[in-house]
């Protein structure tokens, strides 16, 4: 492994434990449409639905079209509007 990455990779797996124990601590704050998120950094979130989900959430630049696709078998990018901290905002979602 790229001694680079190693560190963001053991965030990220810091962060979706995190995530983990948070749905299973409350789960009431998670719907199958609406995924817990904790920030990682500027525009960039991530987050786990009821379904078990795994959520990668990149802000939208303004001007950037909204789109839909489907990359793989289980894998789909779509814009999405998410009620974040109390805001509505269009964001990419990465499933």
């Amino acid at each position: 492994m790229n001694e680079e990455l190693a560190p963001t990779l053991e965030r990220i797996r810091t962060y979706w434990n995190r995530l983990d124990k948070m749905i299973t601590n409350d789960s009431n704050e998670v719907t199958s449409d609406s995924p817990l998120i904790l920030t990682m950094s500027q525009g960039v979130r991530i987050g786990l639905d009821k379904r078990g989900r795994y959520h990668l959430l990149l802000d939208l630049v303004d001007g950037e079209e909204a789109d839909t696709r489907r990359l793989t078998a289980g894998i789909t990018i779509q814009t999405k509007i998410f009620q974040i901290e109390g805001e509505s905002s269009l964001w990419v979602d990465i499933v």
